[in-house]
């Protein structure tokens, strides 16, 4: 079984196994703190005499049920855990459930947390939490008298199908000094999530039952990339979640705080209800005998191409009743609806109240016109244009950290030649490429306009228009010789490495 070190992508699940960004330290070694602790007590018994001895047993054992009706978990042998763990713990579990709006969790104990003890070797304190709708999830915090691997450098998570086995098993172990992989748990039926990074990773993770693997919004609130996904939703009002088989607008869209949690444009929803689905098969039914009809999708663009050569896809299409709407249109050009179901046939119609309403709601939710894509846009001259472009780079003692590479350019040569290589792009075939959109392009026109492209940051020679319609410019060689400073390729790899 082949995995990536410290992330390991699973198929099919909307979550991954990953690192969170909680990173926290434990000062000292827990052996350490206990016999310090130890002496401190010794003395104190000491001192008091037979007589102080229960007082000081009451008064422990008082703020031993303190600390267990203030902790979130219920974990059995609570002493046997760092207790800046456990506080971590809490910690990470306040915030995932801040995330869950109108649900309250409690303690759970159904047999489960005993179960994966066990799984785990009894070197975890396992407790889990549990809503009122039945959505569960168990924390493993890892104990004092657990085994110290020398030899650890970085975690190991995988999933794998036994024969027989009709559900995927979770491995968990490490890779070792020597880059050889070790495998110390497996269990089966469970999402993992780490919670803490690299040299930490062993001490705490979450556990989610598979059960749970449907539910986006809950998983998504166990990393902090869904949590960021969720604070975005959160930002635009309208939208929400895509659910497969209802009725929704969907749309690309890009921007600084989606690149948080999404490397390529985010596909945005918003959901519609009977009335407003109503009022869209009321726009549907009118004219349909304008409508041209096509074996497939190339031949329906094909044909609009020569028609309309300014219309464009504009990254927004409708789901409607089980099928697909794709519109289409520009500055220039009247609004289309692209229409197909599962097979390949589909229809074209010229339809500007399905196309004015649904750029309106997305213009609601996001404050963008998508319909605002002209061909023309670089004829109006640049006089500044700005790159923030990220790639790799090898420190001296040979690591490798992310580092972003910043320009602004205003010279007139370096302008002009800008303007071509984008303005012949955009006039060009489109094309929206699996690569990682990370390079933040700003431009500005000498009217004042302004317009925000998003350039791939691997080998692929492509862009983003506004964050939604895809293009191949060229060769990358060409812009990194216009953004000589932030594309330079010294020391440097891919960024997807």
């Amino acid at each position: 079984m082949k995995r990536q070190r410290i992330t390991a992508k699973r198929k099919g699940i909307a979550i991954a196994a990953g690192t969170l960004a909680i990173m926290i330290g434990i000062g000292g070694c827990s052996d350490t703190a206990g016999k310090d602790a130890s002496k401190e007590t010794n003395g104190v018994i000491q001192a008091a005499g037979e007589a102080g001895m229960e007082e000081i047993i009451a008064e422990t054992e008082k703020n031993e049920e303190m600390t267990s009706e203030k902790a979130i978990f219920e974990f059995k042998e609570r002493k046997m855990v760092d207790e800046k763990l456990l506080e971590e713990c809490d910690k990470f579990a306040s915030l995932v459930e801040q995330y869950m709006e109108n649900v309250s969790f409690l303690s759970v104990e159904d047999g489960q947390a005993e179960e994966l003890t066990k799984l785990l070797s009894g070197h975890y304190e396992v407790a889990g939490r549990k809503a009122e709708d039945g959505r569960a999830y168990y924390m493993a915090v890892r104990r004092s008298d657990a085994p110290v691997y020398e030899d650890f450098d970085e975690l190991s998570v995988g999933y794998v199908y036994y024969a027989g086995s009709a559900e995927e098993v979770c491995q968990i172990g490490y890779y070792d000094k020597n880059a050889e992989e070790r495998t110390l748990y497996e269990i089966p039926g469970y999402l993992v999530t780490l919670c803490m990074d690299r040299e930490e990773a062993l001490n705490m993770f979450c556990l989610i039952p598979q059960g749970e693997s449907d539910d986006e919004v809950f998983l998504s609130a166990f990393q902090e990339s869904g949590r960021k996904k969720l604070d975005f939703i959160g930002k635009h009002s309208g939208l929400s979640y895509h659910e497969e088989g209802k009725n929704c607008i969907d749309f690309y869209y890009q921007d600084k705080d989606t690149l948080e949690f999404c490397s390529e444009p985010y596909s945005c929803c918003i959901s519609l209800d009977e009335a407003e689905s109503e009022k869209i098969r009321t726009f549907l039914e009118k004219d349909q005998d304008q409508k041209q009809e096509f074996s497939n999708h190339r031949e329906a663009m094909e044909w609009l191409r020569k028609e309309n050569p300014s219309a464009r896809t504009t990254g927004a299409s409708l789901n409607l009743d089980g099928c697909v709407y794709e519109l289409l249109g520009s500055r220039e050009s009247e609004g289309y609806v692209i229409g197909r179901k599962e097979d390949m046939a589909c229809w074209l119609k010229s339809e500007e109240q399905i196309y004015s309403y649904v750029l309106g709601r997305i213009e609601e939710a996001v404050g963008k016109d998508y319909g605002d894509f002209t061909e023309d846009w670089f004829d109006g001259g640049l006089v500044k244009a700005s790159l923030a472009f990220p790639r790799m780079e090898e420190g001296e003692e040979g690591e490798w950290a992310r580092k972003i590479g910043r320009q602004s350019i205003t010279e007139t040569e370096k302008l002009e030649r800008l303007s071509k290589l984008l303005g012949s792009a955009i006039r060009g075939h489109e094309a929206l490429n699996g690569c990682p959109y990370i390079g933040v392009l700003d431009l500005e026109r000498a009217d004042g306009e302004t317009l925000q492209m998003f350039v791939a940051a691997d080998s692929c020679d492509s862009l983003t228009y506004d964050g939604r319609i895809g293009f191949e410019y060229g060769k990358q060689q060409e812009l990194a010789e216009i953004f000589d400073e932030a594309m330079k390729q010294e020391n440097s790899a891919d960024i997807t490495k």
